[in-house]
């Protein structure tokens, strides 16, 4: 079965990331990683700031500007000024402007528009490339040359990992990094943004404490499961944790061999270390992570 990527950042680039293989399984054994939406902002100077969130206001199309424009399930939708609702592909060309964690401004545009092969045929990916004195370049680069990205309402809270609403901004995240992950697992409802989309990038990234640090190495096999059902129990691996918005309820065992006791570890992890993982899913726990060791 495929998994989902490595979150390997490439050399010199602050968060980019791909998916190794894009067929992604229902079930099975996901690779986790620290990046969140996996952003890369090189060739202008950029190294080391990222894109916090994209104005739905100002979006033009071949010039003519697109009134409340919105991200419904995974999709940019908006309506011309001289009227007619656009959507999905209908939006390829599409000028945007993106802010910049140091609050500079940046040019975008959409060049490529597609669904996802099922099981997420209900989610659609953007190429985006953003404006360099020497021309457009990806967005999204990694190593195998993929541009795709999936697009959120709202922003991400970069230090905490919090999801934000937000109807006036959007969020960009490359395929291969934490929120297009989850996405991909299953979790793509707008109404599952708050609920198990949060858990899982906390589990993905071993946000153990719900604060935003990750405390995993990229790579590290995982089993992932929830009480939706969207991924099952398939391996016979030993319990990790179990996972809710605010991060690890339980710890059964570190994803990395680390001794839960201070000063390996921070005090969050070793009180929730005290507190023992049911035998199955239960309580107020939505996902489950495994581990095999």
């Amino acid at each position: 079965m495929a998994d989902l990527g490595s979150d390997e950042p490439a050399e010199s680039q602050v968060e980019s990331t791909v998916v190794e293989d894009n067929g992604i399984s229902l079930n099975g054994i996901s690779l986790n990683g620290i990046s969140l939406n996996g952003i890369s902002l090189n060739g202008i100077s950029l190294n080391g700031i990222s894109l916090n969130g994209i104005s739905l206001n100002g979006i033009s199309l071949n010039g003519v500007g697109l009134t409340g424009a919105a991200i419904r399930e995974t999709q940019l939708q908006g309506t011309r000024t001289t009227g007619g609702t656009l959507i999905g592909a209908a939006l390829v060309g599409a000028k945007l402007r993106g802010t910049m964690s140091n609050n500079g401004m940046i040019d975008l545009r959409i060049d490529a528009s597609a669904m996802l092969p099922a099981p997420n045929s209900d989610v659609r990916v953007y190429s985006i490339t953003y404006a360099t004195t020497t021309g457009w370049r990806p967005l999204c680069v990694g190593p195998t040359g993929g541009n795709e990205a999936i697009l959120f309402p709202g922003t991400w809270n970069l230090s905490t990992g919090r999801h934000q609403s937000d109807w006036n901004v959007f969020t960009v995240s490359c395929r291969g990094a934490t929120f297009a992950k989850c996405t991909e697992l299953g979790y793509k409802s707008d109404a599952l943004l708050d609920t198990y989309h949060q858990a899982c990038t906390r589990a993905l990234r071993a946000d153990y404490c719900g604060d935003g640090k990750s405390h995993t190495v990229n790579g590290t096999q995982i089993n992932i499961y929830d009480k939706l059902g969207r991924q099952a129990d398939d391996q016979s691996w030993s319990v990790e944790a179990d996972w809710t918005t605010e991060g690890a309820i339980c710890i059964a065992r570190p994803r990395i061999a680390t001794a839960l006791t201070t000063p390996n570890v921070p005090d969050c992890m070793v009180s929730r270390a005290r507190i023992p993982c049911s035998a199955t899913l239960q309580g107020s726990a939505l996902l489950r992570t495994e581990v095999n060791r």
